[in-house]
């Protein structure tokens, strides 16, 4: 059985050679559903992103066949799930005197067996059985045109980003990779194979399924991961395109019909259970479109460049380190044909993600790099369309793990790391990429806002109770501060207690005075370096001027050390002299 799905049938003899390659395959796979059926969601402290909401709906569609929001659901999770911090993610809509559950519906039902089943692991293991379906789609469309070495290609384009590391979420990022992949190998899968093709993996195309149905079918799985974003829409252009231009009439409409079908059987399954047409029908784009809305767009020309910037390459979020082997599948992009379009509209959404949304273009804070190019990079999968030398592929290997180490060592552990940043991005890039200084839903341990000046505190810190301004270090550090100021700043004044260390080792920014205190408390003047960067922010459309600080307590010992932190101005520091 596994032979016949992943094997090449010899033209010669008519057995099926099932090669190193598609070994290889299936031994990374079969590593990775064993990780998700030993994975145990209570070891985690908190919830990463909107993950209870969608646990929450599955479990109610699981258990009471309803979407109905109650005490009950909110004390299954916990039983289930365990007692965890941070913001449950639940997106609800009130109905009168009753409270619906309001998430996309497809990703719920496919859950709901699973963590009826297994709660722990139930969606990790589902995660693992659509991402493999992808991979598999897109490896035999591959076949046709780049040959036995296709089996190893796709499972550089999982395990080459952050994509495997969305196994472990229960999110419906994965569900949404899964439907695209699908759609577009539907959409490619009647397309001849090239006439260089060896015999032992030559394959002609299905001539049995009606076109018909094919592109009914593409249409309802394109709206999968349009009812997540709207920009996921642009993906129907080159569906579109793609469609036979002797039967386009009769193929556009089946496109459309899938689409619309598949929007009518979606209100239908809410409304059974729900009972309620108005917990069906949307009001706004926001109720349809929730994690799009209320996104603020600033068109300004250093926010753009810097988010240009940021998006392809920044620490966190950028699509070079973490969907690094887009480029192999350029690459290997001849230009010309309809695979054309599909290029262009990915670049065409990913340019909206950056222009609409400058201030969470990559779907924070339930992300592990960019969450909202997880489908874009999926339909890139298919683009290859000439042969990948040998030589390419283990250097887009080697590349990779200069980024994505981190992830390979810990592919199971909570994306936010001992020192409040994000654990993908440990290592080299958060040496040397820059940190996204525009994207609000970054993880951060502190903000503090005095006056005009904005802070946010991203390494090893945490707030104290009862003092907005206080902070503290743990041991020696090092700890940084992004500091936002509409006028140039001149420095922060950081006042630690009589019980620490009095030097003060600066990294970023320049050591001024340092003053001690008559109750053996001690004060230190950090300079502002020059701006890391010039730009509007969220809460204004006035351009800041964001620096970046790096310091440490060099002879601190074990434990926390409490310091309050200000800004100066030439003035104050007039004053203490």
């Amino acid at each position: 059985m596994v032979a016949k799905l992943l094997g090449n049938k010899d033209r010669t003899t008519g057995g099926i050679v099932l090669g190193k390659e598609w070994l290889v395959w299936l031994a990374l796979f079969t590593l990775l559903l064993v990780a998700a059926a030993t994975f145990r969601t209570e070891t985690w402290p908190e919830w990463f992103g909107d993950e209870a909401g969608y646990l929450l709906q599955a479990e109610s569609v699981a258990r009471d066949l309803d979407l109905q929001y109650t005490d009950r659901d909110r004390e299954r999770l916990v039983e289930r799930h365990g007692q965890r911090a941070g913001d449950t993610g639940l997106a609800l809509e009130q109905q009168g005197e009753t409270v619906f559950l309001d998430q996309p519906l497809v990703h719920s039902l496919l859950l709901a067996p699973f963590v009826r089943l297994a709660p722990q692991r139930g969606a990790a293991v589902l995660n693992v059985l659509l991402l493999t379906v992808a991979a598999w789609l897109a490896t035999r469309t591959l076949a046709r045109r780049l040959g036995l070495v296709a089996p190893l290609v796709a499972a550089l384009f999982v395990f080459g980003s952050v994509t495997f590391r969305y196994v472990f979420l229960a999110l419906p990022e994965i569900l949404v990779l899964t439907a695209t992949v699908a759609a577009f190998t539907l959409a490619y899968g009647r397309e001849e194979p090239m006439a260089t093709e060896t015999p032992e993996i030559y394959r002609p195309p299905d001539e049995g399924w009606d076109p018909l149905w094919r592109w009914l079918a593409v249409g309802a799985l394109l709206v999968i991961p349009s009812v997540h974003h709207p920009f996921y829409l642009g993906l129907f252009v080159p569906a579109a395109v793609a469609t036979p231009k002797a039967e386009r009439q009769r193929s556009l409409a089946a496109l459309a019909a899938g689409a619309v079908a598949m929007l009518v059987l979606g209100a239908g399954v809410k409304w059974m259970l729900t009972g309620s047409w108005a917990a069906v029908l949307p009001t706004s784009l926001g109720d349809m479109w929730p994690a799009f809305a209320g996104e603020r767009v600033v068109f300004n020309g250093n926010l753009i460049g810097w988010n240009l910037a940021y998006f392809l390459a920044g620490r966190s979020v950028g699509a070079l380190p973490y969907f690094l082997p887009v480029l192999l599948a350029l690459g290997g992009w001849t230009g010309g044909g309809r695979r054309s379009t599909l290029v262009l509209s990915v670049l065409a959404i990913g340019a909206l993600l950056v222009l609409a949304a400058p201030f969470n273009f990559f779907g924070g804070p339930g992300a592990i790099g960019n969450r909202w190019l997880l489908p874009l990079y999926g339909a890139l999968w298919l683009v290859p369309t000439r042969r990948l030398h040998w030589g390419w592929i283990a250097v887009t290997a080697a590349l990779t793990a200069v980024f994505l180490w981190p992830s390979w060592t810990a592919p199971r552990a909570f994306p936010i790391g001992p020192d409040g940043n994000y654990r993908h991005s440990a290592g080299l890039a958060r040496r040397f990429l820059p940190y996204e200084t525009s994207q609000r839903e970054l993880p951060s341990v502190g903000e503090l806002r005095q006056g005009v000046f904005w802070l946010r505190a991203t390494g090893r810190l945490v707030s104290p109770a009862g003092s907005a301004d206080r902070f503290e270090l743990e041991g020696q550090g090092p700890t940084e501060f992004l500091v936002a100021s509409p006028t140039p700043l001149v420095a922060l004044h950081l006042e630690f207690g009589p019980t620490s260390p009095g030097q003060l080792e600066v990294t970023h920014g320049r050591l001024g005075d340092t003053v001690f205190r008559p109750d053996g408390g001690v004060g230190f003047d950090l300079f502002a370096p020059t701006p890391r960067a010039r730009h509007p922010m969220w809460w204004s459309d006035e351009r800041q001027n964001l620096y970046f600080f790096q310091f440490g307590l060099p002879e601190a010992k074990a434990g926390s050390h409490a310091f309050a932190v200000s800004f100066a101005t030439w003035k104050d520091l007039e004053g203490e002299e």
